[in-house]
């Protein structure tokens, strides 16, 4: 999570799109941030213009619901640094400093862990050892903190153990579940449900509104090279008479990472078509048929964007 009023100072989230981390921006004000609790590895403030130390620490608090345990809160800019860069802004050297104190106060409530400041930046953890948030949208901010679930020993990590790290942990249990810390709903439970979303989503065939909308062909609302993983199905069929096969893949790779792969399953002479104009994005495609057999119109398309640069332009000699 990226504290911002504006995604002009760094991208901050692009930079960790274009590097397979989920990653979102957000902004507080008097109402909490639409996510359940424990939802964010890190939160990042680079100059967001957030009165941390104020308010009893409100907006810190909301910080700590969202973060998970150990997750970590970075503040950068002001006011971070103030012994070297206090003249250049708008304030006392005692200001900044009464500033950064307060901040530092309401972390160590919180049970946080100054971990390091360098340069302009600070780091801090949340704790990994009590209000309850069940409705996030629409709901005012609160001077509560997020209870912790209690441990049987010192030794013990709250709230069942490390998580996951990415990639993997789309795809594992989360350790509050398999710890039995959520009431009825157990690992086998949990497994069962998912598997249960995964056959509903393997019959989901709508257009995308956001690529192709009343005919009108939009381009994606998300940076370039965001993802690692395309898959379309019947994408040409559905948007024959709507969106050019140029401006669909064109789109396609403007979103796609270097080495991103894309399958999209479609009747035969749209694929054709579509390898012709993938070969020309050095994409490096495949044709296979259908799973039961090379009879069925139905086939598959399965690309991998390939790395390149332009190469230097030539020198008359």
């Amino acid at each position: 999570m990226s504290f911002a009023p504006k995604d002009t100072h760094i991208a901050q989230v692009q930079f960790a799109l274009e590097r397979g981390v989920p990653a979102l921006i957000g902004i507080l004000a008097s109402i909490r941030l639409p996510y359940p609790s424990r939802a964010f590895d890190m939160a990042h403030c680079s100059r967001c213009l957030i009165p941390w130390g104020q308010y009893d620490g409100l907006y810190l608090i909301e910080v700590d619901r969202v973060l998970r345990l150990g997750g970590y809160w970075i503040l950068s800019g002001p006011p971070i640094n103030w012994e070297r860069h206090w003249k250049g802004w708008d304030k006392t050297a005692e200001q900044f400093k009464g500033e950064q104190d307060v901040i530092e106060s309401v972390a160590k409530s919180l049970c946080w862990k100054k971990l390091i400041q360098k340069g302009r930046y600070c780091h801090l953890a949340k704790a990994y050892e009590s209000c309850s948030w069940q409705n996030q949208s629409y709901t005012k901010l609160e001077t509560c903190l997020t209870p912790l679930p209690d441990v049987s020993n010192i030794r013990e990590t709250s709230g069942g153990g490390p998580v996951a790290k990415w990639p993997q942990r789309l795809t594992s249990t989360p350790p509050r579940i398999i710890s039995g810390s959520v009431g009825e709903i157990t690992e086998e439970v949990y497994i069962n449900d998912t598997n249960l979303w995964r056959t509903r989503l393997s019959y989901y065939k709508t257009p995308d509104q956001q690529l192709a909308e009343k005919g009108r062909c939009e381009a994606m609302s998300t940076y370039p090279r965001t993802y690692d993983f395309i898959h379309a199905d019947a994408i040409f069929s559905l948007y024959k008479d709507r969106c050019e096969m140029e401006d669909i893949l064109l789109e396609m790779d403007r979103i796609l990472r270097p080495q991103g792969s894309v399958i999209i399953r479609d009747d035969v002479d749209f694929l054709v078509n579509a390898k012709t104009i993938a070969d020309e994005l050095k994409w490096e495609t495949r044709l296979v048929d259908h799973e039961e057999g090379p009879l069925v119109r139905e086939k598959l398309l399965i690309a991998t964007k390939q790395y390149w640069t332009a190469p230097a332009p030539t020198q008359n000699q």
